[in-house]
């Protein structure tokens, strides 16, 4: 199990990405990628998973967002700047579209700032689906790693 303290993350060594019937939804090579056992209809928790320098990938994303909101939660994978070359590069298109997901254009679907959650894309890469998983379950938390906060594009 996932959990956020003020040390940072931490997770048991386990297989499994999701617990209970959270869906993952993820752009990976131009497709969406599902990880989770459940239906986006029955799942109780939707992770929306968005790197917005590729955020023309993500339009088909909007569409579960708007018709799961109550149950969605985005995550928006942005670099700091202590981040690696390689999860800088294009950040000035990623700040662009960023709209596109925090509710910024009237055509988009607007998700509570409670449901949006920044986690650093150096971090995701590392580390993948558990800091989601236990963004989500952190009360009041919404960026990951808390300290990077001030420093992540956005």
């Amino acid at each position: 199990m996932a959990s956020l303290a003020d040390g940072g993350a931490h997770w048991a060594n386990d297989d499994k990405t999701t617990v209970g019937s959270q869906i993952i939804l993820e752009v990976q090579n131009g497709r969406v990628q599902t990880r989770g056992e459940s239906s986006l209809d029955e799942a109780e928790q939707i992770f929306v998973v968005v790197d917005p320098r590729n955020a023309e990938a993500h339009i088909p994303l909007l569409d579960v967002m708007k018709k799961h909101q109550k149950k969605t939660t985005l995550f928006l994978l942005l670099p700091s700047m202590t981040s690696s070359p390689t999860c800088l590069t294009g950040i000035e298109v990623g700040i662009m579209s960023m709209g596109c997901f925090t509710g910024e254009y009237e055509s988009y679907p607007s998700l509570p700032t409670e449901q949006i959650c920044y986690v650093r894309l150096d971090d995701y890469k590392k580390y993948g689906d558990q800091i989601l998983i236990a963004l989500a379950n952190a009360e009041g938390k919404t960026v990951y790693p808390r300290e990077e906060a001030a420093t992540m594009a956005g």
